[in-house]
């Protein structure tokens, strides 16, 4: 995660970037910039770019930062009736 703090006065919002390398992740298309706000991790993300590896997003607070990647959650089909066979 990242810290993000300023000791500038700002009005209104504020555009952050976090330059991070694509080849560590699955997918750089599906990647979301997390924002750390009121107890829960909002996605702010307005721009990605895979080439550069900049993710962009749009605040009006600062601090925590996360880049997540969206990942499939396997689905297991189990059948009880063969379960119970095998108890």
């Amino acid at each position: 995660y990242y810290d993000i703090k300023t000791t500038s006065t700002y009005i209104g919002s504020v555009t952050v970037y976090i330059k991070y390398d694509p080849t560590q992740y699955a997918d750089p298309n599906v990647l979301k910039l997390l924002h750390y706000e009121n107890n829960t991790w909002l996605d702010v993300m307005i721009s990605n770019d895979i080439t550069q590896g900049i993710i962009y997003g749009q605040v009006s607070t600062l601090s925590l930062f996360v880049i997540a990647e969206k990942v499939a959650i396997p689905f297991i089909l189990v059948n009880i009736d063969i379960l119970a066979n095998l108890l």
